[in-house]
């Protein structure tokens, strides 16, 4: 840390001023804190991406101007753009003053690009007034371009003496006192300790599986001959890079000049594919100068030019096979087919056209009997680019006939300057997601910050895309630009051994994994080879911090792992192996470096992964300590055993109602399918090395035809001749309640039930007095089979009080007859002449007793007899 008691003059004086501050500078960040269980801290700048759309929080440091701006980010949507500065000390500054705690060291740090012009020394410095004086303190300084974004990082630890009047967090250009340049995601936060490293933390879990890797490689586009070493150089997994891709041209006639180079990069181990620039001139219309050349124009579609070009390229890839012995692994239809330019061989083709040629090549290829290479498409310039796929990949009769789905990455403002932005993640419909070409144009850097840039690409592409595979432009170039992977002399450049520290240790049919819960600056990815337990490990460090990145182990384990390093000073270089002791391991990543750990992994328990139930249902008014199923559970190990028990949690309201015994579940309750039809229970299921896993299960209880019920009826006393009636009233507990019939099992002569209603109803007849009658109604409802219940009860008919003649008199000349008896009974009155032959003169119903009858006698019959009789 570099501090001034007061603000230099930096016109005179200014090489003294730099070399201390080299000196400084090279101080920073080299020693590095080991800390385990670090975790993010809270970022204590104010709107630190500028992703308020303003520069809320931010002044300008002198007279520049500050803005926010979304031409240039290096994340999110807005970065502050500081230009108008007049001398090195303007620039943009924020106030920490009430912030920061005396006392406290604070990790800072800033991403920073250049507007324009070649690359200048930018510094991040903290102003601060207090009783001392006026002191500038330089936290982080470094070299930045406008080509790409430099991360400064720095730790500044706050002292005050006396009254602080002035604390102020400041971005200046000591080298410069007009460059512009961009601002964006400054940090400010509280260090784990007084060290001055970056700690960070990461989890590599064995069983987070993403996707198969096909490769990494670059192109020998329009190359013809290669020496031993060069082809070992670029394919090597001994000396070399270990490229497992080699991507070659077809010329126009169908043909190549590289076919030494494919056989070169086969014998080395790399899978070798082709893509035309330009079909025959035969086939495609003028171009934008008028002329039908191999620069430009568009290829004409139709039946027949998709057969002779389809016979061309299966030709080709047949040749290749039995001329050359070079097994194609794939071919392009076309080189960036939505790029119409003249300034090189070129072709347009739309998506319909190449859902229209698919077929025919498809055809061809096994006509040819090389059947087994792959068909790719688009090559689109770029990534996200989908409209040149889509029309075949949503037809199901082409889709099935393609093998990789491809797209080139020249993303960014121009050729010049490389994207930025995380690369989309594509529909990969299920194929292989190859991103196959890439480079920039501008004048040949072969140093570390581009390695690093060029590394977080294919990081961003591996983790963010999850691409399959991942191509640079040219291995080596023609012109001293960086569109190669070395010079023109092929002399490597950095980014070649960047690449490299992919290739070589991530070898086709590894699967990426998981990395969890990442802290620090790093960018990580994580590769293994299931079968052999081949690991890799890629950090890259961005920053000029050294960074102690602490590697927690999920599902496996290690014995020791070797460090293998790209930096300013390093090329994919072995480093001396690490041991590692349990489930963790530390090691120190240097700045501006890309670092790969190799190792093997060790067998390690890991934690299961589900739960399954055999059954999830039981039947309702079963009794408690019913079998409702067995638990099983998944785990990455074979042979582990597994304890299972309920839990509180999430999903655990019927925990209650259930118990487990072994890896049974069973009821502790009969269920009620009307009252409950479902039940919730947390189960865990616990590993013998005591990790568990676990899961909530619904137990639905199924509904069982229960039978109907009829509400009990008293037994009762009735009268000969009353009317009886009485309603069974049933009642069914399913839902929804089904229909019911009554019926009548047993009950007295005269007797009857209704079926429907279930209303009894009977009038004793004179003889059934003094009788006991026992009486069973059923009902029955109308499931399959059907379920019924009864009901019995006794009627009491009283015995019969016999009728006698209380009264006799004559009313209005005609004989009155009073009689007594029981009620109930209907009353007939008979009439006879001569106490043989009876003739009944009328019926009185159920009178209320005493009865009184007059009695018809008329003028010709003035003797008659009459009786009185019961029923019925």
């Amino acid at each position: 840390m570099l501090s001034f008691l007061s603000r230099p003059s930096l016109a005179a004086g200014r090489g003294h001023f730099f070399r201390s501050l080299r000196r400084a500078v090279a101080g920073l960040g080299l020693v590095a804190l080991v800390l385990g269980g670090v975790v993010r801290a809270q970022n204590l700048a104010t709107n630190p991406g500028f992703e308020a759309g303003n520069t809320t929080g931010w002044f300008a440091f002198g007279p520049p101007a500050i803005s926010a701006q979304t031409s240039q980010v290096r994340s999110g949507t807005y970065a502050a753009l500081v230009q108008n500065r007049t001398d090195t000390w303007n620039g943009i500054a924020q106030s920490l003053q009430s912030v920061l705690v005396p006392g406290q060291t604070y990790q800072i740090s800033a991403w920073v690009r250049l507007v324009s012009g070649g690359s200048q020394t930018v510094q991040l410095t903290m102003q601060k007034a207090d009783a001392g004086g006026t002191t500038y303190t330089a936290i982080a300084a470094g070299s930045v371009s406008s080509a790409n974004w430099t991360q400064l990082s720095g730790d500044y630890t706050h002292t005050v003496s006396g009254t602080l009047t002035t604390l102020n967090f400041y971005v200046e250009v000591p080298s410069s006192g007009t460059a512009a340049f961009y601002l964006d995601d400054v940090s400010v936060t509280a260090a784990g300790g007084s060290g001055g490293g970056v700690p960070g933390q990461c989890t590599v879990n064995w069983t987070n599986v993403f996707q198969q890797i096909d490769g990494f490689g670059a192109s020998s586009a329009w190359r013809s001959t290669w020496n031993t070493a060069q082809a070992d150089l670029f394919f090597s997994t001994n000396t070399g890079i270990g490229l497992s891709l080699l991507r070659t041209r077809i010329s126009p006639t169908g043909t190549t000049v590289e076919t030494g180079i494919a056989q070169m990069a086969q014998a080395r181990g790399a899978k070798v594919w082709s893509a035309p620039w330009s079909p025959p001139t035969s086939l495609k219309s003028t171009n934008a100068n008028g002329v039908i050349s191999v620069n430009g124009g568009a290829f004409v579609g139709n039946a027949a030019n998709y057969q002779a070009y389809a016979n061309q390229l299966a030709g080709y890839v047949a040749t290749m096979k039995n001329t050359h012995g070079v097994n194609l692994y794939a071919i392009s239809i076309q080189n960036e087919p939505n790029h119409n330019t003249t300034n090189y061989e070129s072709c347009v083709w739309t998506g319909q056209q190449f859902r229209e040629f698919i077929p025919y090549l498809s055809a061809a290829l096994a006509a040819s009997n090389v059947a087994t290479t792959k068909i790719m498409l688009p090559e689109s310039i770029g990534w996200a680019t989908t409209s040149l796929h889509t029309p075949s990949m949503n037809d199901p009769a082409v889709a099935p006939l393609v093998g990789i789905i491809a797209n080139h990455n020249y993303d960014g403002p121009n050729f010049q300057t490389g994207a930025t932005s995380p690369p989309a993640a594509l529909n990969n419909y299920g194929k292989s997601l190859w991103q196959t070409e890439v480079s920039t144009g501008d004048p040949y850097d072969g140093g570390i910050s581009n390695a690093v840039y060029w590394a977080g690409r294919i990081h961003q592409f591996m983790t963010v895309a999850q691409a399959h595979a991942w191509h640079y432009w040219w291995l080596v170039p023609l012109d001293a630009d960086n569109q190669g992977l070395t010079d023109p002399a092929v002399n490597p450049a950095k980014r070649m051994y960047a690449l490299g520290q992919f290739a070589r240790f991530v070898r086709p049919g590894f699967q990426r994994i998981g990395i969890g819960s990442p802290t620090g600056p790093l960018q990580i990815s994580a590769y293994k080879e299931a079968a052999s337990g081949a690991l890799a490990i890629v950090a890259i460090n961005p920053t000029t911090n050294t960074v102690a990145q602490t590697f927690n182990l999920s599902g496996f384990g290690l014995t020791n792992v070797t460090p293998w390093i790209t930096s300013a000073t390093l090329s994919l270089a072995a480093q001396p192996p690490v041991a590692v002791t349990g489930t963790a391991f530390t090691n120190l990543i240097p700045p501006l470096s890309i670092v790969t750990l190799v190792g093997r992994a060790q067998s390690a328990n890991a934690a299961p992964t589900d739960i399954a139930l055999s059954n999830a249902t039981v039947a309702e008014n079963q009794a408690p300590g019913t079998i409702v199923g067995a638990f099983s559970t998944t785990d990455p190990d074979a042979g582990n055993t597994f304890t299972y028990t309920l839990v509180g949690g999430t999903g655990s309201t019927g925990n209650g109602a259930f118990s487990i015994v072994g890896s049974n579940l069973l009821t502790a309750a009969s269920f009620n399918y009307e009252a409950q039809n479902s039940y919730s229970v947390r189960v865990r299921s616990t590993d013998q090395g005591g990790l568990f896993v676990e899961k909530a299960f619904v137990i639905a209880v199924t509904d069982v035809n229960e039978p109907p019920s009829l509400a009990a009826i008293s037994d009762l006393t009735t009268g000969a001749g009353v009317s009886l009636s009485i309603t069974n009233f049933a009642s069914d507990p399913d839902l929804p309640p089904q229909s019911l019939q009554f019926s009548l099992l047993a009950g007295p002569a005269g007797a009857a039930l209704n079926p429907t209603n279930g209303l009894f109803t009977w009038r004793p007849s004179v003889s059934q007095a003094g009788t006991t009658n026992p009486v069973t109604v059923k009902v029955t409802d109308n499931s399959e089979p059907p379920r019924s219940a009864t009901n019995s009860f006794t009627v009491f008919v009283n015995p019969l009080t016999p009728s006698a003649i209380s009264a006799f008199g004559l009313a209005g000349g005609q004989p009155v007859l009073t009689v007594d008896g029981t009620q109930g009974p209907d009353y007939t009155v008979l009439t006879s002449t001569n106490l043989l032959n009876w003739q009944p003169l009328f019926t009185t119903n159920a009178p209320v007793v005493p009865v009184t009858f007059t009695l018809p006698v008329s003028a010709t019959n003035r003797a008659a007899f009459f009786r009185v009789e019961m029923g019925p």
